[in-house]
This record gives structure tokens, C-alpha cells and sequence, in this order.
């Protein structure tokens, strides 16, 4: 077991090239941490490894943690045997192959927040100076106003829950609660219902700045729902939301009455690679059809949140920008109507949430698990399917001739696959160049071997190496007797010719055993029976195929 924890350890040593936190497990053992993974604990990476982080936790609590280790999951938070204690959260990815993915985050100053704040309001968050969410939402209705996970920086826009006329009212407030630490703000305000669409209801936010605080370092904000109020209207857009809007930490566009933007906030510019009010090619931002900019999959949805505006419609959208710098930008757009004193629409207000830097780990993550599913089922020399994935798909091939046994030691006919043939391949005279020029020698020749053998059968024909020199090609409709002996000639003729390692021009051969599945065959006996012929080959002189004598 140790020596496939080393050999799981060289395999996953990308996870160090990952900006966040993140652990690999094999049976519910660390085999590979990085740096972030190793500061969420408080300790360097290296001793998590093994039993390491288990080591961690109260000695009370250890074998429930291994079980959850070896079980990988959802989520798992683990309190620490530090004092003071720490809480770290791992979220693990999908099993492969006995290995697990688990982000790791310190989560203990929120854990701490949390069990304070929960319940105490309607809805309690923890903002940066940028309005940007740290902790929460948590409480009663959290869950329903904001789309957030329950610890970390959340993804949803924390301004798209409020009434676009009292946006400027919330942003003033926020920047007189920065100006004044340690008192308490409080504002009533008019918000999206919770539970009934379409209608507004009425909230008292409090919101006190406590960055200096050792617990909490953030800006606390609590909202108090109230009533429930009819949709009321949204006024023209006065100077003084305009000089509030220019300060506002998201970006800001309103459209007029044909939905062409009328105005950009400083924030909504740069999000786009806009000048400070033109753009560098002269365009104005009325000029400018940002919802083209949105990634094909995402253009249709974004414009008919737009159109919906007019019919008095909201909605958001997360969608995937190229904006004319060249840069790519992940937005979550949040559109709402403007309506005249008749409540009749007027154009639309759109806020921006810039979610770039979140996605980007989150496909970093997802690139990882990707890795992870790849590495399970090849080999990491040749890149060759391994014996893992090889027995899947004898066992599916061999499965195919049980369910058509007319076909069991056929060729190919009519255009349809039938027939299973399997060769076995072992390389003459290979020990000799690992022992006379080294395993870095015989590793490139083993390389060089696995390219000729892949270039010298089909696509659909799958190649595998068993280990050592051992390599395997599995045929499904495999044609006939004369196309079993091109294919098993050509695999010969791929390892007699010369090979060049780096200094080392060298020589070797192969001998083969081809074998062909009857309907008595099972993957282990067709297995078995090749190898059986190959080492006859090999018996006979080497550098040759014997056939199954089964074959008509």
C-alpha cells in the first residue's frame, strides 16, 4: 500500500501548480498537498501527508474522520486539535480510481461568525469595504434571497436583491459606514419578496463597520423584512445617483426608453475596456452592443432579460464576455425594469458582478478532475490505455461475443463489427538496454514502442501496456485471418526497426501471440490463452507471431 501511495504522490504532483487549497487522497490517506492546503491547517504541506492530517484532529474524533476520509464526502469540516482551534472545510471531487480531489479552506473565522449570527436576523453577510460578500448569507431566509455558498467569498450580487430607486440610498449609507467605524447604520428599504414574485417587500438594513475587529474583520450587515409592498416605480436617474453610482463597487448601466444604453458607471466602463467616456475607436458607450460581447451561448439569454425589462421583467445571468481588449470577463448581470410615474416601462438598469476570478479556479478545479479521470485509465509513460482500462474494454468486447456467439472467431462482414481478436505482444531483448544504458534509455524506447504500435492499427483498435514490456492490442471486427497476420507483421516490423535514444541507437523485436475470442471465452481465459502463444513465439526463436489454432 505504501509503495502506491509513493507512486499516487508522483503522479499528482500538479495539485502544487493549483492557487488554492487542495489535497489528493487514497484511501482516505494524504498522498499529495500544497502549500495553500498546508496554510488552511496552519502547518507545512509535507506533514499532512500519510495519517498527517488526521493527526490533526482530536484524538476523540479520529476514526469518524477516517471513515469520512475513505467515504470522500461532499463536504467534510474538520476542527483541529490547535489551540486556539482551527476549522478547516474540505469539499471533495468524484472518486477515480481510488484517489480524491478535496479542496481545503480555512473557514474559522466565519465557523465562529456563524454560530454567533445565525438566526439573530433575517438575513446576516460580512462584506469587504467594496461591498464585496466575505461570510454568509446565513439566517432564516438567506437561503431564498441570496444564491451563496455558506462560507467563503459568494458569487451572488449583493445589490440585485434591492430595489433599483434605492440603490443610490444603500451606496451613500455604505460609504458613510465606512467613514464611521464602530456605529450602528440603519436604513428601511424596498426589496425583492422571498416568496412572492413580483412584489417588493419592505427591510431595515443595519450595517456596522468592523474591520478593526479581530473576530469579524469585515462590515456587518443585517436585513429585517418588514411588509410586503405593490412594485412601485422607478424615477428618472437624478445627479445625485449618478455621483453615487460612480462610486458604487459594481458596474451600473441604464438604457433609455429604445434599450440603448444611456449611461455607464465608472466600473461598468472598465468592465468592458471602455475609456473614461469614449472608447479608443471614437465608439460613445451608447455605440457599444455589450450583450454582443457575451459568449455565443450566453448572447440569446442576456437579450431577453433585456427585452423582458420592458415588459416589466428581472432575472440574472452569468455569461462568459470577450471584451475589446482582448481579455475574457465572467459577469453576473442582474436586470431590472425603469418605469415612468405611470409604471409604465421606461428601459432597463443592469448591474454587473465581476466573477472572473472565481471561475477561473473553478475551471482550474475542474481541468484537475479532468486529469485525475485521465490518469486513472492510462499510463502515465506511454499515455497508453492501462491494464485498468484494458480489462473494461476486453470484458465489454467479450460481453458483444456472448450476445452473438454466430460471430464468436469471425471477421467483420457486411460493414459490422464482429469478431474479438487479442495480441500479445512482449519485447525481445529490452532488458539488455535498461541494464547497459538505463531506465531513462529504456523509458524512451518504451515511448517510441507505443507511438509504432498506435500509428499501425485503427483508431478504434485499442492499444495498452500491462507493465514492463509487456504491451496488448485488442481488435474488435477484426476483418480476417489475413488481416490478423498484416497487423501482427506490422507490429514486428515496428520494434525490429532501429530506435534512436538520445546517444543510444538501438535494436529489439517482439514476439506475439494472437489469439481470437470463441463464445466459450472469457476475458481471463482469452488473456491467458495469448500469452500462452506468445511465449511459443518466443520459443520458436522470437521475433514472430504464432496464431490461435483455433482460428478456421
Amino acid at each position: 500500500m505504501a509503495s502506491d501511495r509513493d507512486g499516487a504522490a508522483e503522479r499528482f504532483g500538479w495539485v502544487h501548480d493549483l492557487p488554492s487549497g487542495a489535497v489528493v487522497l487514497v484511501d482516505g490517506a494524504v498522498v499529495a498537498a500544497n502549500a495553500a492546503a498546508g496554510a488552511a491547517f496552519g502547518v507545512p504541506a509535507s506533514t499532512l501527508l500519510g495519517d498527517g492530517l488526521l493527526e490533526r484532529v482530536p484524538a476523540v474524533r479520529r476514526d469518524e474522520v477516517r471513515r469520512a476520509l475513505v467515504a470522500a464526502v461532499d463536504q467534510l469540516i474538520l476542527e483541529t486539535d490547535d489551540d486556539p482551534v482551527r476549522y478547516v472545510a474540505l469539499d471533495f471531487g468524484a472518486p477515480r480510481d481510488g484517489a480524491v480531489v478535496a479542496s481545503a479552506t480555512d473557514v474559522t473565522d466565519y465557523f465562529h461568525a456563524m454560530m454567533l449570527l445565525a438566526y439573530s436576523a433575517n438575513t446576516t453577510m460580512v462584506v469587504d469595504p467594496d461591498a464585496q460578500i466575505l461570510w454568509g448569507p446565513v439566517g432564516r431566509y438567506a437561503a431564498q434571497e441570496l444564491d451563496s455558498p455558506w462560507y467563503g467569498r459568494g458569487e451572488a450580487n449583493p445589490f440585485g436583491w434591492l430595489h433599483p430607486e434605492d440603490i443610490g440610498a444603500v451606496l451613500e449609507s455604505f460609504n458613510h459606514v465606512i467613514e464611521t467605524p464602530g456605529i450602528m447604520h440603519e436604513l428601511t428599504v424596498r426589496t425583492r419578496h422571498v416568496l412572492l414574485e413580483d412584489q417588493w417587500g419592505v427591510a431595515t438594513i443595519r450595517a456596522i463597520n468592523l474591520l478593526d475587529d479581530a473576530l469579524v474583520k469585515g462590515i456587518l450587515v443585517q436585513t429585517h423584512a418588514e411588509g410586503v409592498d405593490e412594485i412601485v416605480s422607478l424615477g428618472r436617474t437624478t445627479g445625485s445617483f449618478q455621483s453615487i453610482a460612480e462610486a458604487a463597487p459594481i458596474g451600473i448601466i441604464l438604457s433609455d426608453h429604445m434599450g440603448r444604453p444611456l449611461y455607464w458607471n465608472d466600473v461598468a466602463r472598465t468592465l468592458f475596456d471602455l475609456g473614461p467616456t469614449d472608447r479608443s475607436d471614437g465608439a460613445t458607450p451608447a455605440d457599444v452592443d455589450w450583450p454582443a460581447l457575451a459568449h455565443d451561448d450566453h448572447v440569446d439569454g442576456l437579450r431577453g432579460l433585456l427585452d423582458a425589462a420592458f415588459q416589466g421583467g428581472r432575472g440574472s445571468i452569468t455569461a462568459r464576455f470577450d471584451v475589446p481588449g482582448g481579455d475574457t470577463r465572467w459577469l453576473t448581470v442582474t436586470v431590472a425594469p425603469q418605469v415612468n410615474d405611470m409604471g409604465e416601462p421606461m428601459g432597463w438598469l443592469a448591474t454587473l458582478q465581476d466573477l472572473t476570478r472565481e471561475m477561473l479556479i473553478q475551471h482550474e478545479l475542474e481541468a484537475a478532475r479532468e486529469r485525475l479521470t485521465h490518469l486513472a485509465g492510462h499510463d502515465p509513460l506511454t499515455g497508453l490505455a492501462n491494464r485498468r482500462l484494458f480489462a473494461e474494454r476486453l470484458h465489454r468486447a467479450i460481453d458483444q461475443v456472448a450476445d452473438r456467439p454466430e460471430t464468436a472467431g469471425a471477421g467483420a462482414s457486411e460493414g459490422e463489427p464482429a469478431g474479438v481478436a487479442l495480441l500479445f505482444c512482449d519485447l525481445d531483448g529490452f532488458k539488455p538496454i535498461n541494464d547497459t544504458f538505463g531506465h531513462d534509455t529504456g523509458d524512451v524506447v518504451l515511448t517510441e514502442v507505443a507511438s509504432r504500435f498506435r500509428a499501425a492499427v485503427r483508431d478504434e483498435d485499442v492499444v495498452a501496456r500491462l507493465g514492463g514490456d509487456e504491451f496488448v492490442v485488442l481488435l474488435v471486427g477484426y476483418g480476417d485471418l489475413a488481416r490478423l497476420e498484416a497487423i501482427a507483421t506490422r507490429l514486428i516490423d515496428a520494434t525490429s526497426t532501429p530506435i534512436r535514444a538520445g546517444r543510444h541507437e538501438v535494436t529489439l523485436g517482439s514476439s506475439i501471440g494472437v489469439a481470437v475470442a470463441g463464445s466459450w471465452d472469457t476475458a481471463d481465459s482469452l488473456l491467458s490463452r495469448a500469452d500462452d502463444l506468445m511465449y511459443q513465439a518466443k520459443a520458436a526463436g522470437r521475433g514472430r507471431f504464432v496464431l490461435d489454432p483455433t482460428i478456421a
